[in-house]
Parts: structure tokens; C-alpha cells; sequence
């Protein structure tokens, strides 16, 4: 599998934790996607497998924000170049407006107890961070 397949493919597999990690995890992981810093301390302790996989999953989400914002500064400064300064606008609306959906759907299943990974992201929190623990 090439390396962009990995980074997309979710797959329909679904990790589990017992139900006492999901439910003392739970807020963590859920303000992980929310609060990317939170995102760090399931790394720290690694003691609750639920919160360390959303964790993985936010900042696999930060990582990917930060490189598309990257992108989208030098595609930016092209376009105002050749007067399309209007198309920057509309593309930088649609990644925020993408970004908020991942992380609403990030924290929905963290809130909802369930280890889903992230659409066209999971594969990446998993190619970056490796699996649950």
C-alpha cells in the first residue's frame, strides 16, 4: 500500500478499551480535539488506552492543520500574484470549515465512548503514532 492509502485508509475497524478506561477517559479525549495542548497529557501517562487514541487522533489532526496551512500560505502568495486573491479566500474557508467538521466528529465519538479513527485522517494518526499504546 502506498504511502497515501495509509494515510486515508480508516477501514472499518474499530479499536476497543474496556468499559472503565472509555468512561475515566472520556472528557480527556473529548477536549483533546477541542484543546490540542489537553492532547499531550494521554502521552504522558499512557495509563488509559481510550484518551491515548483520541489523543493520537487530535494531534494527527493538529499535524495535518498545520501542513495544509502551510500549503495554502504558498498557494496564497502565487495566487495574489496572478490577481486570485478571491480564490485563496474561498479555499481557506473551506479547510476551516473541514477542520471544525473533524474535529466536531473527533469529539462526537470520543463523547459517544467509541475509538473510530478520523475520515481521511485515521490512517495517519496511526502511520505517526503507531497503534494504541
Amino acid at each position: 500500500m502506498d504511502r497515501m492509502a495509509r494515510w486515508t485508509a480508516t477501514g472499518d475497524v474499530i479499536d476497543s478499551a474496556p468499559a472503565a478506561e472509555i468512561a475515566s477517559g472520556k472528557m480527556i479525549a473529548t477536549i483533546s480535539y477541542v484543546f490540542c495542548p489537553i492532547a499531550v497529557l494521554p502521552f504522558l501517562k499512557r495509563d488509559n488506552a481510550f484518551s491515548l487514541y483520541h489523543a493520537k487522533q487530535a494531534l494527527a489532526l493538529l499535524a495535518a492543520a498545520i501542513g495544509a496551512s502551510i500549503v495554502l500560505v504558498v498557494i496564497g502568495m502565487i495566487l495574489s500574484m496572478v490577481g486570485l486573491g478571491i480564490a485563496l479566500t474561498i479555499a481557506s474557508l473551506a479547510f476551516t470549515v473541514a477542520m471544525i467538521g473533524f474535529i466536531v466528529i473527533g469529539a462526537i465519538n470520543a463523547w459517544n465512548g467509541k475509538m473510530r479513527p478520523l475520515p481521511l485522517l485515521g490512517g495517519l494518526a496511526k502511520l505517526l503514532f503507531g497503534g494504541t499504546r
